[in-house]
């Protein structure tokens, strides 16, 4: 250990900076209690003297009013927007490589304390964690090789493991679950209420999200819509993350019902008299949020709860803290709104922009995904308020429901065509064409075109009380009239593949535990 570094932190600091609040670790003691652990790597007599004394002069004064565990991110910003002050009044000039040499002294510290277990550290996957070795030309060549848009399928695999599975997790994990399968902004899914899951009319079978709310910066207060005017849609719903809000909700109902959960009549909505034990039970929890905060069901999330709860989450699936600190570094520069980039939260971007993939492989249209992300929508002759007819929503919901990990899919189903001695294994793509009849029209006419060459194409109606007449053309050669590649079964049997391998994996571990377990 370097006893050297700490023997010069306590001569500096000791005595001057209080260690503990409420018998709880201050920053300055950590840095006090363990500078051998923090000033390990900095072993050159040129470089302690110098670091200990940008700690006194630059960071102890701004962190000293309460315990580390309660400072924030924003607290922690604080402290670097008093740097460029506090040069100027030394005659100094202020840079860049100055504000990341403070960072990550900062970090330092953060990092220390979260292998204590005295607190997380809230700022890994952050900007704090670039190098301060780096040069500009260096970051910005790490951004474009690096600067990922979206997760690998192991990751998301990983994700959907840690989110999707147990109607009984914290509230923060649902909130998480909310913005990595519909794309929502960290304060949207604060705001997000059981009751704004509903069904479509014309098919009570498939449910949407209405997001109309967000909550305060800084707070859990809310608020109706948030800081762009494209908040308010309504967003369909994959299959398990709707499973697992109904197992949800019906648990909440059985604590309501248990007397583990005291009703709170002011989030009763349309409850009539005289409803029954358990109409009120579920009256309650439909006003309930999706995100509460931990297991206060009736507590809302602020958006920094799940910002620190997606930097745990995506730490605990391996994701790579270098990767996450150059995409905070380049969201947060000046004029990223201006560009479209209006999220300042790694997780956040990672999950809009990884969701955005999959829409653009889903086969949505530019329209579709920059209503559903909500984003302005470029194209003059579409406007967002067409989207909330079922007509336009419901075809983008079956898309949807192909997305692998949040869904239950089967797209390819084998079948079996006989021939004159035996049987051919044959894939056969099954598309389900819903349309709900807003109308009285008495006829509707459907264009079914091929987009691609290849098999003749089959077309099958079903339907109950009306009477169904077709005739379709079947073009001999499909690139007369335009082609498009359609990778759906590719894209799906790539998550097929790594699903099987990471159970093959986690199989294997647990063999091996069983074994260690058995010799002890």
């Amino acid at each position: 250990m370097n006893e050297t570094f700490k023997n010069k932190v306590i001569d500096k600091l000791a005595g001057e900076w209080v260690e503990k609040i409420d018998g709880k670790w201050t920053f300055a003691g950590v840095l006090l209690e363990y500078g051998d652990i923090v000033g390990e790597r900095w072993k050159a007599e040129k470089t302690m003297d110098p670091y200990i004394k940008d700690y006194l002069k630059y960071v102890l004064p701004f962190v000293k009013e309460k315990a580390l565990e309660k400072y924030t991110r924003e607290d922690f910003d604080a402290v670097l927007e008093q740097l460029p002050i506090l040069k100027a009044n030394e005659g100094l000039t202020f840079n860049e490589e100055k504000n990341r040499h403070i960072c990550c002294i900062i970090k330092r510290v953060l990092e220390v304390a979260e292998e204590k277990d005295i607190c997380p550290d809230i700022l890994w996957g952050t900007n704090y964690g670039v190098s301060e070795h780096n040069t500009e030309e260096t970051l910005a060549s790490k951004e474009h090789v690096k600067h990922r848009k979206s997760l690998t399928p192991e990751e998301e695999l990983n994700i959907a493991h840690e989110i999707m599975e147990d109607p009984t997790q914290d509230g923060q994990l649902f909130g998480l679950a909310l913005m990595f399968c519909e794309g929502l902004r960290n304060g949207e899914a604060c705001a997000a209420r059981f009751r704004d899951v509903r069904p479509f009319k014309c098919d009570k079978t498939r449910s949407v999200l209405w997001v109309y709310k967000s909550v305060v910066s800084g707070t859990n207060q809310e608020q109706e819509g948030g800081k762009t005017s494209n908040v308010s849609r309504i967003v369909p719903i994959p299959q398990r993350l709707l499973k697992l809000l109904m197992e949800r909700r019906a648990w909440l109902t059985e604590k309501v019902l248990n007397g583990e959960i005291e009703i709170d009549d002011r989030l009763m909505v349309d409850i009539a008299d005289g409803a029954s034990e358990e109409e009120r039970a579920e009256a309650y929890v439909d006003g309930l949020p999706i995100a509460c905060k931990d297991n206060k069901y009736a507590t809302l999330c602020a958006a920094s709860d799940l910002t620190t709860a997606g930097r745990v989450l995506l730490k605990k699936v391996y994701v790579k803290q270098e990767m996450l600190s150059l995409i905070d570094r380049d969201i947060r520069k000046p004029g990223r709104t201006e560009e479209g980039i209006e999220e300042k939260d790694p997780t956040v971007y990672l999950f809009r922009r990884n969701l955005g993939t999959h829409f653009y492989l889903l086969g949505l249209n530019d329209n579709e995904i920059q209503y559903i992300i909500g984003h302005d929508i470029e194209a003059p002759d579409d406007e967002r308020n067409f989207y909330r007819n079922e007509e336009r929503l419901y075809p983008i919901a079956l898309k949807m429901e192909e997305r692998p990990i949040v869904n239950e899919t089967e797209m390819f189903r084998k079948a079996y065509v006989p021939t004159e001695s035996a049987f051919v294994e044959k894939n056969i793509s099954k598309k389900e064409l819903h349309i709900p009849i807003g109308n009285d029209a008495e006829r509707i006419r459907i264009l079914i075109k091929q987009r691609e060459a290849g098999l003749d194409l089959k077309v099958g109606i079903e339907a109950y009380g009306v009477e169904v007449t077709g005739e379709y053309e079947q073009y001999e050669n499909c690139s007369e009239h335009g082609s498009t590649l359609n990778i759906t079964e590719q894209y799906q049997r790539t998550y097929r593949k790594k699903a099987k391998r990471l159970n093959e994996i986690n199989q294997k571990n647990a063999l091996a535990q069983e074994d260690d377990l058995a010799e002890e």
